[in-house]
């Protein structure tokens, strides 16, 4: 992960940008467009998860067999809808164990490891519509990032 923010300014460069929450719509609209169009597996990684239209895009992926993986904290928090996922077929719940000195900040979406989104702040419908905030697009293999994170955490039965 690391290496992701050495290469921070070049990312900047050459990217789409979403800045919130001016563009939040625009945002959510581009977002779940191009979720719709995943073939294999969607990664996810933000601490809470409870936007309406993300939910919902993911549960339709979630019925045409893509396979999606969530990597989150405070799951058993009601305000994150991420733990009703884990009802789904094609969907694997995980979490990072959360201590006082750390915590999750920012998120990450993987579409079939073409496509990285990288925000500066949660999908939690606060943070994308109330928070300033950044989120970089760029076309990249990204499947490594959440391979790693997947290691530290533990799967939601």
């Amino acid at each position: 992960m690391l290496r992701l923010f050495l290469f921070f300014p070049i990312l900047l460069l050459s990217q789409d940008i979403f800045t919130l929450p001016d563009e939040a719509d625009h945002f959510i609209y581009t977002f779940t467009k191009e979720l719709s169009k995943a073939d294999k597996e969607v990664y996810l990684f933000s601490s809470k998860l409870n936007e309406y239209k993300l939910i919902t895009a993911l549960k339709k992926l979630s019925k045409k067999k893509i396979h999606i993986h969530i990597i989150s904290t405070d799951i058993e928090n009601e305000d994150n809808k991420a733990s009703f996922l884990n009802l789904l077929e094609g969907i694997d719940l995980y979490t990072l164990v959360q201590h006082e000195d750390r915590v999750i900040k920012g998120s990450l979406l993987c579409i079939d490891d073409k496509k990285l989104y990288l925000s500066s702040d949660s999908l939690d419908k606060a943070s994308l519509y109330n928070n300033y905030a950044f989120i970089l697009v760029k076309n990249t293999e990204c499947n490594y990032l959440f391979k790693r994170l997947i290691d530290k955490a533990t799967k939601i039965q």
